[in-house]
């Protein structure tokens, strides 16, 4: 009897290791030098737009047997910045500064997958949660994954209604904000996201 049970125990860890193997072994992370976030914002009536960057700091894609079933993404908003024909720094230092990321205080932001439905010819509808300014609010997209050259690439483009994170324009350091300030922009970010695992 003790032997059957000592069998059974070292088949159950056995089975448990190959399990957790199974999950690392699915777990595919980023390439940081190829992986990109790509943003647009304007002004409300799109008399001013300005595009950007910003960069991730680390993340997985979970993908199994060619299907993506999950992941999860930091991004460095420290690294945010304008590269359209006006951008310069006095915009670089805005869009890192109280009224808009107030990046010194959330110098991150996350997206976690929690539920993928696969649609057709590669493409996903992805339920996600995304952190900005410490507030998490759930998104839908679609996204595309593909194989290449041995690495995964998924590619994105979705739009946020920036004042669901309280990314409002305007707003001095005393936490006052200018309505007719924050009027004059679009509630609209897009983002289009590339990315691409090692």
């Amino acid at each position: 009897m003790k032997a059957h049970i000592l069998l059974f125990t070292a088949y159950l860890a056995l089975t448990t290791a190959n399990a957790q193997n199974l999950l690392s072994t699915n777990e595919f992370p980023l390439d940081l030098a190829k992986s990109e976030l790509h943003w647009y914002g304007s002004s409300l009536f799109q008399i001013n737009e300005h595009d950007g960057k910003v960069q991730f700091k680390k993340g997985f894609l979970k993908v199994q047997d060619g299907k993506l079933w999950g992941g999860s993404f930091i991004i460095d908003m420290t690294t945010i910045k304008a590269v359209d024909g006006g951008a310069n720094d006095e915009l670089d230092r805005h869009l890192k500064n109280e009224d808009f990321f107030d990046v010194k205080k959330y110098p991150t932001a996350w997206l976690s997958i929690q539920q993928v439905s696969q649609q057709k010819d590669g493409k996903y509808e992805i339920e996600a949660n995304l952190n900005i300014k410490g507030i998490t609010q759930p998104i839908l997209f679609t996204a595309e994954l593909q194989e290449k050259d041995h690495r995964y690439w998924l590619t994105t483009t979705f739009i946020i209604d920036r004042s669901r994170w309280n990314i409002e324009y305007g707003r001095n350091s005393g936490g006052v904000m200018d309505p007719m300030k924050n009027y004059s922009i679009s509630d609209a970010i897009k983002f289009e996201g590339v990315v691409v695992t090692q």
